[in-house]
Parts: structure tokens; C-alpha cells; sequence
């Protein structure tokens, strides 16, 4: 990943990284934060596919915390570690390689997705309304941490 994107996306996102069960008023969600600022990286959505959902709420929290030094994961639970099992299903689910890319959803309004180009769907969105522009950086930390997953 390029040093200046990860360092632009630290700056503003310091970590760790956590995440929590939530809502968007119509869907149930679970909400990415950072640990440090408090501030809300992205959230996966769902209807009946909760496991799913939480599934790739865990990787890309997991991914985000590999970002953060050593010293700062002591307070990491079991729920926020990655493991072998988790990537591998996850991979079973959304193939890589991943990408972002800038869309509008209908629903939702513009913003940026990470997709999986092996099978074009949407892995994560953010509200570029949200994130006052920062949609672009998150994606794209996201989709590279996922194309170097292990």
C-alpha cells in the first residue's frame, strides 16, 4: 500500500479499530469505529444475512488493526482478531482482487464502494456524504488491505 495513503488515513483514523452492532434506521448494521477518535470508518448492512455481515465487518476490522503498532492491540478480544477460518470464508464469499471505486446507490446516495472484481459485487459502501470526502481514502485503504490480506 502506498505509504502516503496509509499515513494520510492513520493521521485522520489513528486506531484501534472496533466494531459494534448498530442501525442506519432502516438497516441493521454493524458500525466500524476508531477506538481513538471515536469516529465511524464504515458499516456492513444487512437484512437476513447477518453472519455475512459481521463476517466482513470482522476482516476489515481486523485488516484496519494491522495498520495500528503492536503496543496499541493489548486491549484487542477475540471478536476483533482475524484468523485463518474468517479469511478463508470470507475469500468463499467475495474472491478478490478488490478495487474501489466511486458509485451512487439508489438507496443510499453517492459514495465509494470496494468491490470484488472476480465478482463485481459490493463488499463494503460508504456515504460520501458522511465522511465529508474522506469516503475515497477509506475505500481504497480498505480494498488494499484486502488485496494483501494473508
Amino acid at each position: 500500500m502506498p505509504k502516503t495513503l496509509t499515513s494520510k488515513f492513520l493521521t485522520r483514523y489513528p486506531g484501534p479499530f472496533a466494531y459494534q452492532d448498530g442501525s442506519d434506521g432502516v438497516d441493521a448494521t454493524f458500525d466500524i469505529f476508531c477506538r481513538t477518535t471515536g469516529d465511524h470508518i464504515v458499516s456492513t448492512f444487512y437484512w437476513d444475512a447477518r453472519l455475512e455481515s459481521e463476517l466482513k465487518a470482522n476482516v476489515v476490522t481486523g485488516l484496519l488493526n494491522t495498520l495500528v503498532p503492536d503496543e496499541e492491540h493489548d486491549w484487542i478480544s477475540s471478536k476483533h482478531e482475524l484468523s485463518d477460518s474468517k479469511i478463508a470464508a470470507f475469500r468463499g464469499m467475495h474472491p478478490g482482487p478488490y478495487r474501489s471505486a466511486k458509485c451512487n446507490c439508489e438507496y443510499r446516495g453517492p459514495g465509494y464502494e470496494v468491490r470484488s472484481e472476480t465478482t463485481s459485487n459490493c463488499v463494503v459502501y460508504v456515504y460520501d456524504r458522511s465522511y465529508r470526502g474522506q469516503a475515497k481514502l477509506v475505500t481504497a485503504v480498505i480494498a488494499e488491505l484486502l488485496n494483501d490480506m494473508p
